[in-house]
């Protein structure tokens, strides 16, 4: 049986207007805090919020409702967030660099970067692994020359907010992405950061402004194959030394490239990286 307890309930203590309210819920011997209605945050909005409380030790003084657990250790079961991308992208990225949201040409994402020498464009993919996001930058260019290719431009602003490129993946890492998330939105009202381990995460896109993050089910299928995860991965060795200003080891790696004929990824890359394209 379910029971439930609300913090409307008795005198309890009412979290600051605006933040989290919750419904302790047993289910199947353990504590549950469900989020009893949405609410926004400096990033977007929370609109489905499952904790685990584990097993919880009787008797139990609810007299406080649900926000007596505010402290406790907890671990998420399922969420959705919905994040307002200019939002997200202003709390992240400081002068010199602008980065803005545009509207994607096909899958994914897109985004216009300013730095001191202009503007760089970009597509991106993101998805997760784990508990970590990886975002994937492809197509870079810019209308007019910089001190280093399209591509490297973006590594070396992405590097000013903490994404470092993984080399053995081709892109750019967040570890711990919903965590950073909740506590955002949670820790204003009070609320310990909860461990989002453990559960297998989605993102989708719903516009050049908002994307969703969300958990999956167990038995979800994967996402269908994109051919850029594998050629990003296959240049991100170029990439890096291009970011660090390694022209020469650069030049070195793309020639390797070229006696393997991996044309493709040649003819794909060139301009992003500022490197002789492949012969056609």
């Amino acid at each position: 049986m379910e029971a439930e307890a609300r913090a409307e309930g008795g005198g309890a203590r009412r979290p600051p207007e605006g933040g989290p309210r919750f419904a302790l819920r047993f289910e199947e011997g353990r504590g549950r805090l469900h989020l009893a209605r949405p609410f926004r945050f400096a990033l977007g909005r929370v609109e489905h919020l499952v904790l685990d409380l584990g097993r919880l030790a009787f008797p139990l003084d609810l007299s406080a409702g649900p926000s007596r657990f505010r402290t406790r250790r907890t671990r998420v079961i399922s969420a959705r967030l919905r994040l307002d991308l200019p939002s997200v992208l202003e709390g992240l990225v400081r002068d010199p660099y602008t980065l803005r949201a545009l509207s994607p040409a096909g899958p994914g994402l897109a985004f216009a970067l300013r730095d001191a020498f202009g503007t760089v464009a970009f597509d991106a993919r993101a998805a997760f692994e784990g508990s970590t996001l990886r975002v994937l930058p492809i197509d870079a260019r810019a209308a007019s020359e910089g001190p280093a290719p399209p591509a490297a431009r973006v590594l070396v602003a992405a590097r000013t907010i903490g994404l470092e490129l993984e080399v053995d993946r081709g892109a750019l890492a967040a570890p711990r992405a919903l965590s950073a998330l909740l506590m955002e939105a949670l820790v204003p009202h009070g609320w310990r950061v909860p461990d989002d381990r453990g559960v297998r995460l989605g993102l989708e896109v719903l516009g050049a402004r908002r994307v969703s993050l969300l958990t999956l089910a167990e038995d979800a299928p994967d996402a269908a194959p994109d051919d850029a995860w594998e050629r990003a991965r296959r240049l991100a060795p170029v990439v890096a030394a291009l970011a660090i200003g390694d022209r020469e080891r650069a030049e070195r790696m793309w020639a390797d490239l070229r006696e393997r004929q991996d044309l493709e990824t040649l003819r794909l890359a060139g301009a992003a990286l500022g490197l002789e394209p492949a012969p056609e």
